[in-house]
């Protein structure tokens, strides 16, 4: 559009005075809009998008860093920027910013000057204990006088962020001695429990022992007892109780010997913790130790 077209515009939009002249106007806005921004109304902007740490332990939080700067040519109005985050992590919305629909957070950031920039704004990146591989953190700036969209795409920028399993587990014997049962049978239970920060996925909890024995299994918290394969799931803070049976028959004059092992079959990238733990118990018991 010419510079004489835009100044009759102008014109036009400051003297009609008839409904014909106003509905003639409200036609040709997109136009207006469009020569002001050929005549350097509008702000395109740059934006940079960081995870740290890129490599986080689900479960554990890591903060995102977000950079703003107004390219001009003309000042911005109305900044806003857009975040959004994939399923299993969650940004944690605070000061400017505001979550506005799932999976999105909107940050008000008020006018920029030509040239001007932002500082950093951090907010925190939360992530789902059980969720594993990479995550993207993407986003964009708007304004109300933005770029056309035949513009430079400075203002989209995406990171991203890989969740991996990092676990504290820990098996231990509770009972100092066994319990004798009713039936005839000592009784020893085993715990096995995951203090996290990562859910505890396909591991295996497994018994070995020369003696006959019955095992029963009771969880507490998010957690299920080992399946058909040995198999179990501990989230963090959960915990896994075995009852060890063993015929008190077996005990005259014999040793009682078991060991309890879980090992898990993902490796863990962070942290030094260990993929396999176990116990073993040994004792020699006598039957007339138990009938007093």
């Amino acid at each position: 559009m010419s510079t004489t077209r835009l100044k009759g515009a102008a014109q036009r939009l400051l003297f009609a005075g008839s409904l014909a002249s106003l509905c003639w106007i409200a036609m040709d806005a997109p136009a207006w809009a469009e020569a002001l921004k050929l005549e350097g109304y509008y702000s395109d902007f740059s934006l940079q998008i960081g995870v740290e740490p890129q490599v986080v332990a689900a479960g554990r939080v890591a903060s995102t860093r977000s950079t703003v700067a107004s390219l001009g040519p003309a000042a911005a109005s109305d900044v806003v920027l857009t975040l959004r985050e994939d399923a299993d992590i969650g940004l944690q919305a605070d000061g400017p910013c505001t979550r506005t629909a799932i999976q999105t957070v909107r940050c008000w950031l008020g006018a920029l000057q030509p040239g001007q920039g932002l500082p950093t704004l951090y907010l925190p990146l939360l992530s789902n204990p059980d969720a594993r591989g990479l995550r993207l953190v993407s986003g964009y700036v708007d304004s109300e006088n933005a770029p056309t969209v035949d513009g430079p795409a400075l203002n989209i920028d995406a990171t991203w962020l890989r969740l991996v399993g990092e676990f504290d587990i820990g098996v231990r014997l509770l009972d100092a001695a066994p319990v004798l049962l009713p039936d005839e049978h000592l009784q020893w239970t085993v715990e096995l429990d995951n203090r996290g920060p990562s859910s505890l996925i396909d591991a295996y909890f497994a018994l070995s022992t020369s003696n006959s024995a019955r095992t029963q299994c009771r969880f507490y918290g998010n957690a299920t007892c080992p399946d058909a394969i040995g198999r179990v799931y501990l989230a963090p803070g959960s915990r896994i109780e075995l009852d060890v049976a063993i015929p008190r028959s077996e005990v005259d004059g014999s040793a009682i010997n078991f060991a309890v092992g879980a090992i898990t079959t993902e490796g863990v990238l962070i942290g030094s913790r260990p993929r396999f733990v176990s116990l073993q118990y040994g004792s020699w018991l006598f039957r007339s130790g138990f009938e007093n």
